[in-house]
């Protein structure tokens, strides 16, 4: 995958002294090198690492839930091809209650981009501990694009070997339902399910509905269904043990915390333990501290933080107030960028304006230093920098 072209975000933050060093010449050969910055900056400088280095990273971090939250701000900043999120099974595998078809798409497809060149990987220790079945046992995802020559039945038989399961309707992720030229399959790392078309033995269209609806959201060229099903066996793997992590970079996040993540997650995960569906603990934090190529270590109180990094919490209430705590932030020399998840929300508040003028600017591109800006970019966590100048709402 070829990097991202950099942006004035990317080469803010990498070129603060202490990031700058701990960037220098980082590959997948590196080892022990450690970064003071708080949790806020951390999506933003791992952002940069991706597109400046194009390097695979494995983004290691305490929980399964700062891992979603982490990964998800990831790909709003890098594009969802970029990023992959390992989640714990959090179940016995092939128990009376497995694990969720989403679950089982989303570690499908981070094994799968375990080493590609930039790829970010994001996983929680807990998820890390689970042992799984090895790569090639999974079978490849199955892309469904218009103008491919198949059956119906065949396009079902190869879903139902990935693990779909057939209903009468579309609900939720892992259904598969047909009624006659028509296969509807909630692909099990998709946002929507798709309605695949035939024409004989050709895919006439492939289209996004509401599965509340089942009303068309959007026409695609093409859908991408990852396994619904984890396969069965005895051969297990510890994740470490991929061969795609021999190729990352690995970055910690709060390694301090990991002994402890992990104790909680085996008493949560005893099913699993009892099972043998679990590595060995401190075996795991000894491989992580043997493989770390950089620590993101959290300020401890005295400072010495790469970059000041703040989440920015405003309590403002209406546009009035807003407008005022950024132009508060503007007269300070912050360089201030307001994020939206949709262009028309952009838009409806550029209008809206009526103390200040915003320009609209690209994501990754910020304004001169002192002035208000607005951009689309659907990152859920901002970054407030007295250091750097910077304000990212």
């Amino acid at each position: 995958m070829p990097p991202v072209d950099d942006s004035a975000r990317d080469a803010l933050i990498a070129g603060v002294p202490d990031v700058a060093d701990a960037l220098a010449d980082l590959d997948e050969s590196t080892r022990g090198r450690r970064l003071v910055l708080a949790r806020p900056g951390w999506t933003w400088l791992v952002a940069a690492m991706a597109r400046r280095a194009d390097r695979a990273l494995l983004v290691v971090v305490p929980e399964d839930t700062e891992a979603r939250d982490r990964a998800a701000d990831l790909e709003a900043v890098l594009g969802r091809n970029a990023v992959g999120l390992w989640p714990s099974r959090g179940t016995v595998a092939h128990g009376a209650v497995g694990a969720s078809p989403h679950l089982v798409g989303l570690r499908a497809r981070a094994a799968a981009m375990l080493g590609e060149p930039g790829r970010v990987v994001v996983a929680g220790v807990p998820a890390l501990d689970e042992r799984i079945p090895p790569p090639e046992s999974w079978g490849d995802p199955l892309q469904i694009a218009v103008g491919a020559r198949m059956e119906p039945e065949e396009l079902v038989d190869r879903l139902v070997a990935l693990g779909y399961e057939r209903t009468n309707q579309v609900e939720e992720r892992g259904d598969l339902a047909v009624r006659g030229g028509i296969v509807d399959v909630y692909p099990s790392t998709a946002r929507n399910p798709v309605r695949v078309e035939f024409f004989g033995d050709e895919v006439e269209s492939v289209r996004a509905f509401s599965p509340f609806t089942q009303r068309t959201i959007r026409p695609l060229e093409r859908a991408l269904a990852w396994p619904a099903r984890e396969p069965e066996g005895d051969d297990l793997r510890d994740p470490l043990d991929l061969p795609g992590v021999a190729r990352c970079v690995v970055v910690r996040g709060a390694p301090a915390e990991f002994p402890a993540a992990a104790r909680a997650a085996r008493e949560r995960f005893e099913d699993e333990a009892a099972a043998g569906l679990l590595s060995d603990a401190d075996a795991l934090i000894d491989r992580l501290d043997a493989a770390a190529a950089l620590d993101l270590v959290p300020p401890g109180g005295q400072g010495g933080a790469a970059f000041d990094a703040i989440e920015p919490r405003f309590a403002v209430r209406g546009q009035s107030e807003a407008e005022a705590e950024m132009g508060r932030l503007a007269r300070n020399g912050h360089r201030v960028v307001v994020m939206f998840e949709r262009r028309g929300d952009m838009e409806r508040a550029l209008m809206r304006m009526e103390r200040i003028q915003p320009a609209a600017v690209a994501p990754g591109e910020l304004p001169q230093p002192g002035t208000v800006a607005f951009t689309t970019l659907g990152a859920k966590s901002g970054l407030l920098s007295p250091s750097l100048h910077l304000a990212l709402i």
